[in-house]
């Protein structure tokens, strides 16, 4: 019974390890172009391919189609595919058939761990003459939609150590998607606000890539779970699995290979008397054929132990044998251990020659020795290594909450044991509006502070380079104030006079350095002024793109090495002070860093309500933690979770639940109040001046299904606090809503105070509006509130300025005549009889002015 126990155990655990899995992606996915121009004598274009820790590679190839110029000379043209500058194939550039379509093969052997580069690079010519080295005729497109990417692999035993977190099991390099379960067990607001906080870490170390994050009271198999709760709690959960109890003596962190769940351990209980038998069958080596060295056995795919052994890895099927690869030799033995299988002499020589190999190696199934186990702990039968149980716990809840912090901070690979005890912690100080590749205002910033060192381009066109870097949301941008580059360059000589450095931002030409100087120059202190107002809120990219003509005519031999221009880093950029003042709802904000609730950058005063103890609900607040983390850059430490309804609550607050499980009182300042009676707006009329009229209809009627809904409005408890409402008819589209804001078309269509998004297939369909009162929030800083008054409303400013004007000239008017002319007529009369004249009056003015300037002159005397 035993023996048939572990048969199960076995059968449960390969069926979701040591099996090769597929990765499939279009490149435009990785390099975000659709399509690629390939132009001038050598054009060149680089993709980078992320292979994480985990993946040991077995196979790749990456496939795409090109249109070339029917211009080109074949026999001097040609495409070379290039993997880490090692080429890998080329092909000829055919005029007469200009449609190609190529699949190359990436070894995987030169498929490292971190970013390959995967290069295409055009060699093209018209004539065999002397020619134009950039004539329109020398190009070559590539279609990186009807493109693909394939790459087969396992996944690598996960290091037993804490320090793995940072760049092994958060990986952001692991494609499509990081997956992370927190194991929470009973559900309350406490808990799940530090499930939040772990959440926060664990996405915020993905980066950029996708990240879906669930909770559960149990092992979610084949991902990585992180168990949240404190030491009671972690040893009952520990004993259903048969593992000893931890000991601890305050905040703890730990990391175990991922034992089975409880579904899959109750599945032993009912299956194990009917598991396979091997006993009486051989493994033995192969001595001759095309599997010369492999190791078989015989197995048809009705037999019961088909499916284990096909589990090994690298394992293949050919007519009644199963054969496995030397290099699966551990996996064999374990297989056989566990089946009753025997092993010939020949295969126990296999073992013997991998040992003496890779002496210390162990099998990738089962539980590790006792002498190798983490934390002390044993009794686990069977686990799974390929993935991790990191353990988050602690006495009490505020030790909970340390260890919970420190793992969302721990970006360092340390500490390298497997388990640590947390004497202290202590986190930073930090500024409002910080956060991820914030640049601070009114401070002079060096290009390498922003990842740009001293960089040189090279040839007629070298590749462009780009400064990166976010700007705050509610930045108050005036006119006349402008942000300052201040470049540090150096060009070779032998440019002709038209070479130029230009200068974009955000993809918009807004200034051109001019390169005059034939026997080239070293310039310092260049400064280039950018008007504020062609920054945007969030991310913006400042590109440098030089044109480098030699001076040379059509014939004459190019050095290419001689064309450059270099940047240095200690170039600077300089942005003013800005107030902090916006105008709210504005959902647009919420999608670039999750502002307003990122004001703060670990989200103080903000808190998230669910309405319901949902799991479905529970798991898209935490996919909402880890956009908005991952959009700002900075662990929400200070974000509360709450599964009671906050009677008073004053700060920022998101509500996310089903329409009938929303209080009516949350709902009536809503865009959509979704009530008995929904009040829905429609836009009617949309006039030039931004303004908009609206229609509006009460209604029976709601969400349908496969849709959801996305709002801000101002907070029902406190007036200048903003309120987000996530709903949906049910509890899955409200999870699907969440799933859906890490996608890049949510990202970038959402505004407004209103989002309808619908799931489609293959897409998401978004409807926006903004159509709620406005109120603002920030501060003013160096700027008065007249200043920002007059500033939002022009006309304003200028009927104040006419009204001061009309007002002064009505009181001269009147000042000159009621006394003006009463002393004028008491004294020489006017033009006409009893009109005083505007020329008396004036010589009046004079004539006093002249004689009291005759009498200070005599009294001189």
């Amino acid at each position: 019974m035993k023996i048939a126990v572990k048969a199960v155990l076995f059968l449960l655990l390969t069926a979701t390890m040591a099996r090769t899995e597929v990765f499939k992606t279009p490149l435009n996915k990785l390099s975000g172009d659709w399509t690629v121009n390939l132009r001038c004598i050598i054009g060149e274009h680089g993709v980078s391919i992320p292979i994480p820790e985990r993946w040991r590679v077995t196979k790749a190839s990456v496939t795409f189609s090109y249109v070339n110029s029917s211009n080109l000379i074949e026999e001097i043209s040609s495409l070379t595919v290039k993997l880490n500058d090692l080429p890998l194939a080329q092909t000829r550039l055919n005029p007469l058939n200009p449609e190609g379509r190529m699949t190359v093969a990436l070894p995987p052997s030169q498929l490292k761990a971190g970013y390959n580069e995967v290069k295409f690079m055009a060699i093209q010519h018209f004539t065999r003459d002397c020619e134009n080295p950039c004539s329109p005729d020398l190009w070559t497109t590539l279609n990186f939609e009807d493109s693909e990417l394939v790459i087969e692999y396992e996944l690598n035993p996960v290091p037993l150590k804490l320090s793995s977190m940072a760049n092994f099991l958060f990986d952001p390099r692991i494609m499509p998607q990081g997956e992370v379960n927190v194991v929470t067990g009973k559900h309350t607001s406490d808990i799940l606000t530090l499930a939040g906080i772990v959440a926060s870490g664990v996405t915020r170390r993905f980066d950029y890539r996708k990240a879906s994050l669930t909770t559960s009271g149990d092992i979610k198999p084949g991902v990585d779970n992180i168990f949240v709760g404190d030491e009671k709690a972690l040893n009952v959960f520990l004993s259903r699995k048969g593992i000893s109890p931890v000991k601890m003596e305050g905040p703890f962190m730990g990391i175990i290979p991922l034992p089975l769940s409880d579904e899959a351990l109750a599945g032993v209980a009912r299956k194990g008397s009917t598991a396979p038998s091997g006993h009486g069958r051989v493994i033995s080596r192969v001595t001759e054929g095309p599997n010369l060295g492999w190791l078989s056995m015989t197995a048809g795919k009705e037999d019961p132990l088909y499916i284990a052994a096909m589990a090994v890895p690298g394992a293949i099927h050919t007519g009644v044998n199963v054969f496995f690869p030397p290099s699966s030799v551990l996996e064999v033995e374990d297989f056989a251990n566990q089946f009753g299988l025997s092993l010939s002499s020949g295969s126990l020589n296999t073992l013997a020659d991998r040992r003496a190999k890779f002496p210390g190696e162990r099998s990738r199934y089962g539980a590790p020795s006792p002498d190798t186990a983490p934390l002390g702990i044993s009794g686990a039968e069977y686990s799974d290594p390929t993935h991790a149980l990191v353990i988050v716990s602690g006495k009490t809840f505020d030790h909970i909450k340390i260890s919970s912090e420190t793992l969302a901070s721990m970006t360092f690979p340390f500490p390298g044991t497997a388990s640590t005890t947390i004497k202290q912690f202590e986190l930073p100080d930090i500024m409002l509006y910080s956060g991820k590749h914030m640049l601070v205002s009114d401070k002079i910033i060096r290009f390498k502070t922003l990842d740009f060192p001293t960089h040189t381009f090279r040839g007629l066109q070298g590749n462009p380079r780009d400064i990166t870097f976010r700007l705050p949301p509610d930045f108050f941008i005036k006119e006349n104030q402008y942000a300052k580059l201040v470049l540090n360059f150096a060009y070779g000589a032998g440019l002709r006079p038209d070479s130029v450095l230009n200068i974009l931002l955000n993809g918009v030409h807004v200034r051109a350095i001019n390169m005059d100087k034939a026997t080239g120059d070293t310039i310092e202190g260049y400064k280039v002024e950018i008007p504020t107002y062609l920054f945007k809120p969030g991310s913006n990219t400042i590109r440098l793109a030089p044109i480098l003509t030699p001076m040379a005519k059509e014939c004459d031999l190019i050095q290419p090495e001689s064309l450059f221009l270099t940047i240095f880093e200690n170039s600077t950029i300089y942005f003013p002070p800005m107030a902090h003042f916006v105008s709210l709802p504005n959902l647009e904000l919420f999608m670039l860093n999750g502002f307003p609730f990122t004001r703060w950058p670990d989200g103080f005063e903000s808190l998230i309500y669910i309405t319901k103890d949902d799991p479905a609900l529970i798991n898209a607040a935490m996919n909402v933690i880890g956009m908005v983390t991952q959009r700002n850059g900075y662990p929400l430490l200070g974000m509360k979770i709450s599964l009671e309804k906050p009677d008073k609550w004053e700060g920022e607050l998101i509500t996310i639940g089903s329409v009938n499980t929303i209080p009516d009182e949350f709902k009536k300042g809503t865009p959509l109040t979704l009530m008995q009676e929904t009040q829905v707006r429609y836009p009617v009329v949309d006039n030039l001046g931004g303004e908009t009229s609206y229609a509006f209809s009460k209604q029976i009627a709601g969400l349908g299904p496969d849709s959801a809904l996305l709002m801000e409005s101002q907070s029902p408890f406190k007036s200048g606090r903003a309120m987000l409402t996530m709903t949906a008819m049910t509890p899955e589209d409200v999870l699907k809503l969440s799933r859906a804001l890490f996608e890049p078309e949510a990202q970038t269509q959402i505004n407004g105070d209103t989002a309808v998004v619908e799931f489609g297939e293959t897409n998401l369909k978004i409807a926006t509006q903004s159509a709620t009162e406005h109120f603002f929030v920030g501060k003013f800083g160096k700027i008065t509130f007249l200043d920002y008054f007059f500033h939002t409303y022009h006309y304003a400013y200028y009927f104040l300025l006419g009204g001061i004007l009309l007002i002064s000239t009505l009181i001269l008017y009147f000042f000159f005549k009621r006394h003006g002319a009463r002393r004028i007529l008491a004294g020489e009369g006017g033009e006409g009889e009893g009109k005083p004249g505007i020329k008396n009056l004036f010589a009046r003015l004079f004539l006093k002015k002249s004689k009291r300037g005759e009498d200070e002159h005599d009294k001189g005397d």
